[in-house]
């Protein structure tokens, strides 16, 4: 029988790997390769900024801070110019740039919005 050390330290990351990748797979469909490569750019910037600045708290918890500052102000969408804003503010515009976002959103996006549930998924 494995030992729980083993299985917290080698088989849970490859565990949360796999399902990252399923996740990212499901999302892929109908994305071109430079879609995919701008949300692993956003995903991993933002994984950065959480490790730096939200260490005592969940990853949902970061996430759904991130949609609340890049969404309009009365509806449940992220525009682009609010994610913009948001990557500028938080200091990862060197590692997402506005073509970046401008790519999520025209390959993703409906009339320049994402809806915010489909955005917590995506990040």
């Amino acid at each position: 029988m494995a030992s729980r050390s083993f299985l917290t330290r080698v088989v849970a990351p490859q565990i949360a790997k796999a399902n990252h990748a399923g996740v990212m797979q499901q999302q892929a469909r109908g994305l071109s390769s430079n879609g995919i490569m701008a949300v692993e750019k956003l995903r991993e910037a933002l994984e950065e900024y959480r490790m730096q600045h939200y260490t005592q708290e969940t990853p949902q918890r970061m996430k759904k801070e991130i949609i609340r500052a890049a969404k309009a102000e009365s509806d449940d969408r992220v525009v682009l110019e609010g994610l913009h804003k948001v990557i500028v503010n938080i200091g990862v515009s060197h590692k997402v740039s506005r073509e970046d976002v401008e790519t999520i959103f025209s390959e993703i996006g409906q009339d320049g919005y994402i809806p915010a549930e489909r955005m917590l998924k995506m990040i």
